[in-house]
């Protein structure tokens, strides 16, 4: 019985891809190791954002850094031009948090003694479609590199009482 479905599963996932249809969801998981033992999980299918298309577009109009003579966009150029680089460092007694680009991603990491551990990978890609001018904003170029983010980790919180894994699935 477990071999037939097995069969079938392997079969529908054939078919699906067959379609071209993708099925990929945004997960949380939060374990606490306090009193109550509280654990959240949550799955979110991405096909979901495009019920909250205008909310992005309108949360992306109202930054008003460029009101400041920042220009997000210019900044973010420069980031990626860099190259790989260290851009923070900070080292507090034998712990370490770091802020840096490597080819293709924004690293922010902390190792040490420290309670907390933060490792969180961003891809450039997905910077590329956030950090643009609100009339680019090209949605359905987010929606295809959250896709294509499937089976990355975004981000990890590990610390003494709690541990928070942001992914795509």
């Amino acid at each position: 019985m477990k071999s037939q479905l097995t069969a079938i599963a392997l079969m529908m996932m054939s078919l699906w891809a067959a379609a071209g249809e993708t099925n990929h969801v945004i997960r949380l998981s939060v374990t606490s190791d306090d009193a109550d033992g509280t654990q959240v999980n949550m799955t979110v299918p991405l096909s979901l954002l495009y019920s909250f298309e205008d909310v992005i577009r309108e949360a992306l109009t109202e930054i008003k850094i460029e009101e400041h003579g920042i220009d997000l966009r210019e900044i973010w150029n420069a980031v990626k031009d860099a190259g790989p680089t260290d851009f923070v460092e900070i080292l507090e007694g034998e712990t370490t948090v770091k802020i840096s680009t490597s080819q293709t991603h924004i690293v922010v990491a902390t190792d040490g003694d420290g309670d907390e551990s933060v490792n969180a990978m961003i891809p450039f890609e997905l910077c590329d479609a956030l950090f643009t001018d609100s009339e680019d904003f090209d949605f359905e170029n987010l929606m295809t590199v959250l896709e294509g983010m499937s089976g990355t980790d975004i981000v990890n919180v590990e610390s003494d009482d709690e541990n928070v894994r942001i992914w795509i699935e």
